[in-house]
């Protein structure tokens, strides 16, 4: 499963999904944006980790594991309910942080479908297509 054999729907989401880590490394790193009444070094130590971990899984969905897009979905669908809490609360709070995280939201849904159009699937599953 070479990078050249990967179909372009499967490219663009994983072009989507480290973009999307950067969003979220400078979301991360500009203060202000940590919940309150956390210790914020704590906070922004378990936040970089958990991006990290996310890196990690985005470089297996490149590397085309089923089981890693799969999780990626998984994952996505357990953190939306807050991801949409936050991005509302945000927006009445800072209208910036609110509407990062509702691109946030958008960018992940999106890379989400790419990842399991047809020729994306047919990939991951080791079909040629």
């Amino acid at each position: 499963m070479g990078q050249s054999s990967r179909p372009k729907e499967a490219e663009i989401a994983i072009k989507l999904l480290y973009g999307l880590c950067i969003i979220c490394a400078l979301w991360i790193i500009i203060p202000g944006c940590a919940l309150m009444n956390v210790n914020l070094a704590m906070t922004k130590f378990i936040e970089l980790s958990m991006l990290g971990l996310v890196f990690i899984l985005i470089y297996m969905i490149s590397k085309g594991h089923n089981w890693a897009r799969i999780l990626f979905l998984i994952i996505l669908i357990l953190n939306m309910p807050a991801l949409i809490n936050s991005a509302l609360r945000n927006l009445t709070e800072d209208p910036i942080f609110g509407l990062t995280g509702a691109a946030v939201m958008i960018i992940s849904i999106t890379a989400v479908f790419f990842l399991f159009k047809k020729p994306s699937s047919g990939w991951f599953r080791g079909k040629k297509i």
